[in-house]
């Protein structure tokens, strides 16, 4: 086989000189000097997220044909390719340096490249037969406000097809608003997209394998592009300040359903504050719903509840036969 080349994106910064155990180690900062052409990747991190470094062991003598026994159970040095990989947390960032902690590099460590940890990627994965046997189907309710996804929910808990056969999930933007982050900092909508995506694992844990019923959440990981869109800043940031692509937010749902705003199609039906808790005008509630619907429209399990020629009895008949249909599925 040929030899592969490959090309060092920067440097480790630390004050480690030479290798310790790994545990001695990860608990100093350490800096990840990247080149400056990486500026505009490294502007996308934030601290606190976790990254994966791929790094090169300079300081290891190289002896390809010595392959201990224990090689690939153990983390030692002396490995065919002289690669490394470490999970870190950013704790800083200033233009191409980042700061990290959990680093096991030594000063001067090349770095070959950089890689988001993604839970929905990097959790250890299962054979097919405990995939069957544990699957749950983790549904998102977006739209607009004044849609009907609190009444849905209101209405399976009152169904007795329904009542305890399934576990609601609350907005995240409700536990968000407790942060002290204003809603006009991206920061905001950034911290809502994790809080769901946290708020779906910790119940996805709670439950565990021998509960399978199935989640629904109250708007999804990617409805916060609506309101990030609102506030005038592109979709295309959006991805990139949260970290996730679209199809990511995608793959963590079997399903998605979309209750129309009452503003479009029953203007009558809809209601602002005090009456209730939305603030948005009409056209407002309109915008985002549309917003909404470009942001979910491709998700293969993608279904639109309008206002049409229905009342809300016949809305939400209609979305607990497309949710019975999911969880069949799943």
């Amino acid at each position: 086989m040929d030899p592969i080349l490959y090309h060092p994106i920067g440097t480790v910064i630390s004050s480690f000189h030479q290798a310790l155990r790994p545990e001695d180690m990860r608990g100093e900062q350490a800096c990840l000097s990247l080149e400056p052409e990486l500026s505009q990747a490294t502007s996308a991190l934030h601290v606190g997220q976790h990254i994966w470094v791929i790094y090169h062991l300079h300081q290891v003598e190289h002896k390809p044909n010595i392959i201990s026994p224990g090689l690939f159970t153990r983390r030692i040095n002396q490995r065919p390719n002289p690669i490394a990989v470490t999970l870190v947390q950013v704790v800083g960032v200033e233009g191409t340096h980042i700061n990290v902690v959990g680093l096991d590099a030594v000063d001067g460590s090349p770095i070959l490249d950089i890689k988001p940890y993604q839970t929905i990627w990097d959790v250890p994965p299962v054979i097919p037969q405990q995939i069957k046997s544990t699957r749950r189907a983790v549904i998102a309710l977006t739209g607009g406000p004044g849609g009907g996804k609190s009444s849905l929910i209101e209405d399976l808990g009152q169904d007795p097809d329904w009542a305890g056969c399934f576990v609601a999930l609350p907005e995240a933007v409700q536990y968000a608003r407790f942060l002290g982050i204003s809603p006009g900092e991206k920061l905001f909508q950034r911290a809502v997209v994790h809080l769901q995506i946290g708020l779906e694992g910790g119940l996805v844990q709670a439950l565990g394998s021998t509960d399978p019923r199935p989640i629904l959440c109250h708007r999804g990981s990617l409805d916060p592009i609506a309101f990030w869109r609102q506030r005038g800043w592109s979709e295309d940031e959006f991805y990139d300040w949260v970290g996730l692509s679209r199809q990511e937010h995608y793959q963590r749902y079997a399903g998605v359903i979309h209750l129309v705003t009452a503003a479009d199609g029953v203007e009558r039906e809809y209601t602002r504050w005090p009456q209730a808790h939305r603030p948005e005008e009409a056209g407002e509630a309109i915008q985002l719903d549309r917003w909404l619907a470009e942001a979910w429209g491709e998700h293969p399990h993608y279904y639109r509840l309008d206002n049409l020629a229905q009342n809300w009895e016949a809305k939400s008949r209609a979305a607990r036969a497309i949710l019975a249909e999911l969880i069949s599925e799943s």
